[in-house]
């Protein structure tokens, strides 16, 4: 019964991203904010499987709850696009409310900003450390070739250590580019999704350090990759609608 709903949590949220991600990740900053409230409401009761603590009434009631989030996300979507505003996986919104571009002296800055270069170094090899944690992880839930759980946590903290590193050049950039360390209103939402990442990053040795079974920290360990690319995701389009951007400003003679 357990792995039945590891299983349909799994299932539900890959759906609900892959589905629901391109408009989410986009221009629209309620459809953010659900999006990230649906995947802690769900990552929370995923937890909650593994504890003995809970009553048939408590996980009853949590496992309904958490769907409110992810009905709001489906409603709010079927309104816009209704409303003609996800014509297309780029298209800019009709609403109110945009994702904050760069303005003309950002651009420059971001252009000239070493920190900038840093973060296009740094990236893929995070892709690759994240790449190879998802491979050794998946290999030795299979027991293939990989017979050490060693390798599992050696592998999230190499994950770790460059996430962190990533996010505090990052936190330079932000500094340097709209003077704030962080959650500045340009990249309110990627540092959002940053953080979420970092937590299930830095949950999975807490719950090693209280030493929690071994499938627990697998699931983790996966939570915690699966955050990294829906952060990854918010961040390239973020890279895609900015040079959209930059093409629109140079025509018009601002840059």
């Amino acid at each position: 019964m357990q792995f039945q709903r590891i299983f349909e949590y799994t299932l539900f949220l890959l759906i609900h991203t892959t589905g629901l991600s391109p408009p989410l990740l986009r221009n629209c900053f309620d459809l953010n904010e659900l999006l990230i409230a649906s995947i802690i409401s769900h990552s929370v009761r995923f937890f909650s499987l593994f504890t003995d603590q809970a009553s048939s009434r408590e996980v009853f009631l949590s496992s309904r709850i958490c769907y409110i989030p992810s009905f709001m996300v489906w409603s709010r979507t079927v309104a816009l696009s209704k409303a003609g505003s996800l014509s297309g996986f780029f298209t800019i919104t009709a609403e109110k409310k945009k994702m904050p571009r760069y303005t003309p002296e950002q651009l420059v800055k971001r252009n000239a900003s070493v920190w900038t270069d840093i973060q296009i170094i740094l990236a893929p090899v995070q892709f690759l450390f994240f790449v190879a944690g998802v491979t050794v992880t998946t290999l030795y839930a299979n027991g293939i070739i990989v017979n050490g759980f060693f390798w599992v946590s050696i592998a999230i903290l190499f994950k770790t250590l460059f996430f962190g590193l990533l996010f505090t050049t990052g936190m330079y950039f932000e500094k340097e580019i709209f003077d704030k360390w962080v959650y500045s209103k340009e990249f309110v939402w990627e540092d959002i999704g940053s953080t979420v990442a970092a937590f299930f990053h830095l949950f999975y040795f807490y719950l090693a350090y209280f030493d929690y079974p071994r499938e627990v920290l697998i699931w983790d360990a996966y939570i915690a990759y699966f955050t990294y690319v829906i952060n990854a995701m918010q961040y390239l389009t973020r890279i895609i609608l900015e040079k959209r951007n930059e093409r629109r400003l140079r025509m018009e003679g601002h840059l």
